[in-house]
């Protein structure tokens, strides 16, 4: 691939990744944002390996010895050492205090779930007297297993005469059954 031709894919790669991530955000205004992150210490960016687009991604911080997602990725920058076929590294904009281990995961639904290496966070960007959890306000909770019933769904299943009860977090019916309508 031609520079030119790569130039062109970069720029492509970054317009639909801004829409797709930020869809009210324009191109100026999501580097606005990403300026602004590199300014005052909030800028962290996916430095170890290069990824393909359409896949998703998020920084988590070691928070009670759970790793919890804190920010989505805001962006996806073209990196020219990256080969063709996994042209972008995600970043994104958090206050995270110094000292603070870190990850990326990337994900695909399905297909893949990757997470880096651990990182500590070096700058700065939040009060050192204040606590990760109250710094942090875009914590998610801890991923909920099966058993978990306070935020599990019952659904009910039909083949034939028999009728199955699932209860889950995402229930789905078993192959063959067909799912009860509620009324």
């Amino acid at each position: 691939m031609s520079k030119i031709s790569r130039d062109i894919l970069s720029i492509a790669i970054s317009i639909f990744l801004s829409v797709s991530i930020l869809p009210n955000a324009t191109a100026n205004e999501l580097e606005t944002v990403r300026q602004k992150a590199i300014g005052d210490n909030t800028y962290f960016k996916e430095e170890t390996y290069c990824h393909s687009i359409n896949v998703n991604g998020e920084l988590q911080a070691l928070i009670n010895n759970q790793w919890r997602g804190i920010k989505s990725a805001l962006g996806w920058d073209t990196d020219s050492s990256c080969p063709e076929s996994n042209l972008v590294r995600p970043w994104t904009r958090a206050v995270v205090p110094e000292g603070t281990q870190l990850r990326w995961r990337v994900w695909f639904d399905g297909a893949f779930d990757w997470t880096s290496e651990t990182f500590i966070a070096t700058k700065n960007s939040a009060p050192a007297d204040e606590p990760l959890d109250t710094v942090i306000k875009e914590v998610k909770p801890p991923l909920t297993t099966k058993s978990d019933k306070s935020i599990s769904k019952t659904i009910r299943c039909s083949k034939g005469k028999k009728i199955k009860e699932i209860t889950e977090v995402s229930p789905r019916c078993p192959k063959g059954y067909k799912q009860i309508k509620k009324r």
